[in-house]
């Protein structure tokens, strides 16, 4: 299942695989929910005017997980073709901040038109004042990544929510664990 997890994180953005291929496998098909017709999230005039500002075209909430420390969301979003995904991502986040208040929330980026661009998996937690860091909880995917770290993480998150599946507080530590930059680069250094 590895093989499968880094051909779907290494190749173009691809709605379908990433339910089946990543989130089924990873919480459990019983625990993933898709909505057949997606809310979209920019709707106010003013909402569109800081989205366009931001290169996104559309937010729309695509699914959900059920079952661990908090029911999340699962968030398509739909960039603008000259957008550079690798490198807005806090403007874009700062959009999503404000719409997505007190969500849980696993972010999918990808272009108007994926094929052989990038795309980029990011995990948001936004309760009150405390919510991850938009540089941070994140990864870059696509055909010019080849994905053997966040195809780790996640191999490593399934098993382990496997093992504390009734613990909430450790399911959402190994979530955050999974998605730390500041965690990996740790690893990195003490490997070296």
């Amino acid at each position: 299942m590895e093989n499968t997890l880094q051909h779907i994180f290494s190749t173009d953005y691809d709605q379908d695989s990433f339910f089946s291929g990543v989130l089924e496998y990873v919480f459990g098909e019983q625990n993933i929910t898709r909505q057949d017709y997606p809310e979209e999230f920019i709707s106010a005039d003013a909402d569109r005017n800081l989205a366009e500002n931001a290169n996104i075209l559309s937010i729309k909430k695509v699914g959900g997980i059920e079952g661990f420390f908090n029911d999340f969301s699962i968030f398509d979003i739909t960039l603008g073709d000259n957008s550079k995904i690798a490198y807005s991502r806090v403007n874009i986040q700062t959009v999503l901040r404000k719409k997505l208040r007190g969500e849980n929330a696993f972010l999918l980026f990808h272009y108007q038109k994926p094929a052989g661009k990038e795309w980029r998996l990011s995990y948001l937690y936004s309760y009150g004042k405390n919510s991850t860091d938009s540089k941070r909880y994140t990864y870059l995917l696509g055909s010019q990544h080849n994905a053997r770290t966040v195809t780790e993480r996640f191999t490593k998150l399934r098993e382990d929510l496997l093992r504390v599946k009734d613990d909430a507080t450790k399911s959402k530590d190994l979530l955050e664990e999974a998605f730390s930059v500041e965690a990996l680069t740790k690893e990195f250094y003490n490997r070296v």
